[in-house]
């Protein structure tokens, strides 16, 4: 775990220098810092009734559907977004935009039916 941690950080080290080399310090500064301003709204939208419909799926076992799926991602993705990082952000738009969200349902439905037989 700690060696995960550590290629984290230096991943993130590493992708900010490249980023301040290629565009400059400012527009560096408000990739990292604009998209928590988006983040915030996003995260207020998703409502108790989302968030708990989906908690309820999962505790009674059910298969999940794409709806339950596509809110979970929807939360998690604008969550990252407040997470002033690039690593979190790319994560974040792959689970904002519907195609790539799309290909990750299937992934994560194969995984998640694998754990619950478990």
């Amino acid at each position: 775990m700690k060696k995960l941690i550590f290629l984290f950080i230096f991943l993130e080290l590493y992708l900010g220098i490249c980023f301040t080399r290629l565009f400059g310090f400012w527009v560096t500064l408000l990739i990292y810092f604009i998209p928590t301003f988006f983040g915030l709204p996003l995260v207020i939208l998703q409502n108790q009734a989302s968030w708990s419909r989906f908690m309820r799926q999962m505790s009674s076992y059910k298969v999940l559907d794409q709806s339950v799926f596509r809110l979970a991602a929807g939360f998690f993705g604008s969550v990252l977004l407040l997470v002033p990082s690039l690593i979190c952000r790319a994560v974040a738009l792959l689970l904002l935009f519907p195609p790539t969200r799309f290909l990750l349902f299937f992934l994560a439905k194969g995984w998640l039916a694998k754990k619950m037989a478990a």
